[in-house]
């Protein structure tokens, strides 16, 4: 029995996709999702979730204090809570921002998700199944949460949540654990691409066969490749990305986050570092390889907000 005013806190780290495939033929969201290759960094979301009984049923959402929409989030919560009789109230802390490809929609959910679970004696199967029915129902993602969940570097070879999806992870060079993410570019909604027919059109006519050929290759170098070819021939790319491409030359190791007007760069990189900040908001950042989970505390103070070596 969950005890009165109970309380849970869960870290869930973003999420970036390189290239991907749209599956969404399947009429249960635990078997929507996507195809695609991606990886999880150290700035993400913290939620601290609190079950009341004795409060009026329901869900309620802030940002560090601030009520929020979080669509997602309380998708997520509802979906887990389900014929429960009682009031959750989440605060969120979130490290980068939203719209722009880093999953924090994904990792809003999971978090809070995770923390509900523990509170609920829910399974973190049940958690991450909320969180990804959730991010596929209100069309913020269809495979950031699966991805967030495993942490590292993952493929995810079949589309869906346990126990339909099939998430495999890769390794890489050590060089590759320090990250650079930069927002270059207006924010990008999801829901937009994902419902427009053209768009989807470009993409599964390519993202497909990127994923394909990864699963014979998974290699960091063959990850970035794939990420700038579909970026480019998918017609994704900004005119600020593909300026960003051109200047730092095949050699940096960058690619745009999907689905987002931002690009990552793995590597410690001077001149990267010099061009991305001229260019937007910089975050320096490392892989997070744990996945989503328990945390002891709630951050204190915010840290929102650009950040760069």
């Amino acid at each position: 029995m969950t005890r009165l005013a109970d309380e849970a806190v869960a870290f869930a780290p973003g999420h970036i996709t390189g290239f991907f495939e749209i599956r969404d033929e399947a009429a249960d969201p635990a078997q929507i999702g996507s195809r695609g290759a991606g990886f999880s960094v150290a700035l993400g979301v913290t939620s601290r979730v609190r079950v009341d009984r004795e409060s009026m049923p329901g869900v309620t959402v802030l940002e560090e204090g601030r009520p929020v929409e979080a669509a997602t989030t309380r998708r997520a919560l509802e979906l887990l809570v389900g014929p429960e009789a009682v009031h959750v109230a989440v605060d969120q802390h979130m490290q980068l921002p939203v719209s722009q490809g880093f999953g924090m929609s994904a990792a809003g959910a999971l978090s809070a998700s995770i923390a509900l679970a523990d509170l609920l004696g829910r399974t973190r199967r049940e958690a991450v199944w909320a969180a990804h029915c959730a991010e596929v129902l209100q069309r913020s993602g269809l495979g950031d949460v699966v991805g967030a969940a495993r942490g590292g570097f993952e493929v995810r070879a079949k589309p869906g949540c346990e126990p339909y999806g099939d998430v495999r992870s890769w390794t890489s060079d050590a060089a590759a654990h320090d990250v650079l993410l930069a927002v270059v570019s207006p924010a990008v909604l999801t829901r937009r691409i994902l419902t427009d027919p053209v768009r989807r059109r470009e993409i599964q006519a390519l993202g497909g066969r990127l994923v394909d050929d990864f699963l014979e290759d998974p290699t960091l170098s063959n990850f970035v490749d794939s990420s700038r070819r579909f970026s480019t021939e998918a017609h994704l790319a900004t005119p600020e990305i593909l300026r960003l491409g051109d200047a730092l030359g095949p050699h940096v190791a960058l690619g745009q986050c999907q689905l987002g007007g931002s690009v990552f760069v793995f590597g410690s990189n001077n001149e990267a570092a010099r061009r991305l900040r001229a260019a937007g908001s910089l975050y320096a950042t490392t892989i997070d390889a744990e996945g989503a989970r328990l945390v002891d505390a709630f951050p204190v103070q915010s840290s929102k907000g650009p950040k760069g070596p």
